[in-house]
């Protein structure tokens, strides 16, 4: 069938750019209840250190939770096809076609929950400079601040990432060692090579164990390990001046973010055959072949991530 076809040409090419989503926690909503979400986070007791009296029950102490929610939201797209295009050109042009769309849809949902993650409170940038519109171009990321930045997630007691979410195998999870995981730019990646400016930075090939590498890692500097994808989030002419493009590494803990989908389903390919549209389409001219899919993303805990903003090198 050719709807089939389309999935297989669609769903292969757009689960591996879902970077953003691997370390997610994800909630999936039931059909049929509604479009909001609820995650909830259970807070940690007070430690009672007062020694007990013999025979008194102590006071003890109430559970405190916190609820979030997002509101899940669609997407899609569709591409027509005509029957002098399928019938003269050379090409598979089904087969082209899902292909595209397949990557559009990646990349949707790559970034749904990307502009979700670069909205955190918790920012650091290079220089500290207080606010974007300061970075200069010689503001480029440095190993001082990532361990900075790690030094300050392990204060707020954020759990170092223990296992990734694996979207082309039904969003499975994948056991690996664990890290605290940095989402970045192949512009910021492009200094670690340096070793004036990064001497502790370990290349992915250099890796002992080569079985729990995630999928777009390059490399770790002691417990952070480097995610690298072009669609890390880049803020053009947001620097000082409006002449300096802004990079935006995403630094991440456990928990500190979820992902829900409707029904546990991902995305949907479509396929309408020529007449599938009966008198709209009398003497089968037209064909068309789409996506859809549900997502949401919501930040879970702003202490256990950071958005460190930068500039890089020429």
């Amino acid at each position: 069938m050719v709807s089939a076809y389309a999935d297989l040409k669609m769903l292969p090419r757009a689960l591996p750019l879902l970077v953003h989503e691997q370390f997610a926690q994800f909630r999936d909503l039931p059909k049929n209840k509604g479009k909001v979400v609820k995650f909830r986070r259970y807070g940690a007791f007070t430690p009672s250190t007062t020694p007990l009296t013999p025979g008194v029950t102590p006071a003890g102490q109430d559970l405190s939770v916190t609820d979030i929610t997002v509101t899940i939201n669609q997407y899609g797209n569709f591409t027509i096809l005509t029957d002098e295009v399928t019938d003269t050109t050379l090409e598979d042009v089904v087969g082209e076609a899902a292909e595209v769309l397949g990557d559009e849809m990646g990349q949707v949902g790559d970034i749904v929950v990307r502009s979700v993650l670069v909205s955190g409170t918790s920012v650091t940038r290079a220089g500290a400079r207080a606010t974007i519109d300061l970075v200069q171009s010689g503001d480029i990321a440095t190993e001082a601040d990532y361990r900075k930045i790690v030094r300050g997630l392990k204060n707020e007691n954020a759990k170092r990432i223990t296992s990734f979410v694996k979207p082309d195998q039904g969003y499975g999870t994948s056991p690996v060692a664990p890290a605290f995981v940095a989402i970045v730019h192949p512009n910021t990646s492009y200094t670690f090579d340096d070793s004036t400016k990064f001497p502790n930075f370990v290349r992915v090939e250099k890796y002992q164990n080569q079985t729990q590498v995630m999928p777009g890692e390059i490399g770790k500097l002691f417990d952070l390990r480097f995610i690298e994808t072009t669609y890390a989030s880049v803020v053009e002419d947001s620097g000082v001046g409006g002449l300096v493009d802004v990079y935006q590494d995403i630094i991440l803990g456990k928990d500190a973010y979820g992902v829900t989908r409707l029904g546990k389903e991902g995305p949907k390919s479509y396929y309408k055959g020529f007449g599938s549209a009966g008198s709209a389409d009398p003497i089968d001219q037209r064909s068309t072949l789409g996506w859809k899919m549900w997502k949401a993303a919501k930040i879970l805990n702003d202490n256990w991530m950071e958005r460190y903003e930068h500039s890089v090198e020429a």
